[in-house]
């Protein structure tokens, strides 16, 4: 868990460019054709410079450099084969359990460990890294960016500190507002095709590559969900399977050395990657939240949904009429009431109800801040700040709540605030992650059999399958490289 993010930086970049705007067009590299946008290149590429280190410090870079420079080399192998081959590319691989894939404008493209252990092969890796380059290229961010002009987007400690509930749910729906710039279903398409263009280019076999969409389709199904995560800004083309299988099928011929799938390479590299929730950074037991990196636990509000991300903690009422934000933010020096003042001068918040208390040892400093608008009306907002070490980082609390409901929440923040301790549960902290594991198959059996003989596979069989696209009866050949899941950490099953 890290700082939380502001949008400072971005707008600063984007401001600039609302006030100089002049209604002008620009040729889309990929159609040729003049478009109206608000974005000139230079100022597209500085946009997504400005938003990269918000997206690294909110999500996290997987820590392996070998993965990080697999995942370049595809991406670079395609983008220098691009219709924008002079523009900087930048690939990264998100340390998120999720399945997803997303890009900036400017050329920065982000795909999560998640996704990368779903995928079987280099050429599924070049279609999906080759669908986002495809977005980047056609410039649909920035078309959809000019469409919605300055619409809210973007995150703060003001949109935390809202007097109205409704908008931090939007900010945890949005994420970081470049990421979340949705597509429609007409770019979504011409990415498909320019993800299977470029992957031919580059020499893989978009044909084997298409099949990814497989894994996704199937997620949808199983899961019983609308939308997998992956499509949560992508939304699926109708036939969005077949269509992308019979382009690549229709395209191979104009490729006849396109044909690198690049299984056991693949599965060479994401050997041993971490699958699913990594709990040193962060697990739920029971109404207890504990964080073995940075040892320390918390207790949240009971039957309360929990979103864990490097840079924040977030628990919400399951009736969505509070939530409870918890981050770890620099002091600059001071101690929890010094830092206190300071944010409430930041906010423009009077501080109410405010002492400074003992929290299990450490230096604490609790208090209420008021907020109020241009007409007057006021918003309280509860705040903590929990200091272990003189001089050391603070854990600050945050909990709103629909006026109406925040008499009622506020003895459930103070609890949490309260609740903060060191972890010391020696289980706890040796947890470690399950991961990836790659077997060669010695002799012929189904999936399933393979499963049941391996033993301590801490995830279903049908997650297994889906990882490896396969079935559980699915017939596996000696000398067939399966990807099982190893390890001993069982999650916390969300609520329904």
């Amino acid at each position: 868990m890290l700082k939380w993010m502001t949008a400072r930086a971005w707008r600063g970049a984007i401001v600039p460019a609302v006030v100089l705007f002049v209604a002008s067009c620009a040729v889309n590299p990929v159609t040729g054709r003049h478009e109206l946008t608000l974005l000139s290149e230079s100022q597209e590429i500085a946009l997504g410079a400005e938003s990269d280190p918000q997206i690294v410090a909110e999500y996290g870079l997987y820590d392996d450099a070998r993965v990080q420079a697999y995942v370049d080399s595809i991406g670079q192998r395609m983008a220098h084969l691009s219709h924008r081959p002079d523009l900087k590319f930048t690939f990264r691989v998100l340390d998120s359990p999720v399945i997803n894939a997303f890009a900036l404008p400017g050329g920065y493209v982000y795909i999560t460990r998640g996704i990368l252990a779903h995928m079987n092969d280099e050429a599924e890796l070049a279609i999906v890294v080759g669908h986002e380059i495809g977005h980047v290229t056609a410039r649909h961010g920035v078309e959809q960016y000019t469409r919605q002009q300055m619409a809210g987007l973007g995150l703060g400690l003001g949109s935390i500190l809202s007097t109205h509930i409704a908008q931090f749910g939007q900010v945890l729906q949005q994420g970081l507002g470049l990421m979340f710039l949705k597509y429609g279903r007409d770019d979504e398409t011409q990415a498909d095709g320019l993800g299977v263009e470029y992957a031919l280019r580059a020499g893989f076999d978009a044909e084997a590559g298409a099949k990814f969409f497989e894994v996704l389709d199937r997620q949808t199904k199983e899961s019983g969900q609308s939308l997998p995560e992956w499509m949560s800004t992508h939304p699926a083309p109708e036939g969005r399977v077949h269509r992308t299988h019979d382009l690549a099928v229709a395209r191979k011929p104009l490729f006849p050395q396109s044909t690198r799938i690049g299984a056991n390479e693949h599965k060479g590299h994401v050997d041993g990657i971490v699958f699913g929730d990594d709990p040193r950074q962060g697990f739920e037991a029971g109404d207890v939240f504990k964080h073995p990196g940075l040892r320390f636990q918390v207790t949240l509000p009971a039957g309360w949904r929990v979103l864990n991300t490097p840079s924040a903690v977030r628990a919400g009422a399951p009736d969505q009429s509070a939530v409870l934000q918890m981050t770890l933010e620099k002091s600059g020096g001071v101690g929890p009431a010094q830092y206190a003042a300071k944010m409430a001068q930041s906010v423009k918040a009077t501080l109410v109800q405010s002492a400074a208390e003992r929290i299990n040892g450490f230096d604490g400093y609790v208090a209420v801040l008021r907020l109020a608008d241009e007409a007057g009306n006021t918003q309280d907002v509860q705040a903590g700040f929990v200091q272990r070490e003189p001089g050391g980082a603070i854990f600050q609390f945050v909990g709103i709540a629909k006026p109406e409901a925040f008499a009622a929440a506020r003895p459930a923040f103070l609890r949490s605030i309260r609740s903060l301790q060191t972890l010391t549960d020696r289980a706890a902290l040796d947890m470690a992650p399950n991961r990836i594991r790659v077997e060669t198959v010695r002799a012929a059996a189904t999936l399933q059999q393979i499963v049941d003989k391996a033993g301590g596979v801490p995830v279903p069989i049908a997650t297994v399958a889906l990882v490896n696209n396969l079935q559980p009866a699915s017939p596996l050949p000696v000398g067939f490289r399966v990807k099982l899941v190893r390890g001993a950490y069982q999650p916390k099953t969300a609520a329904p």
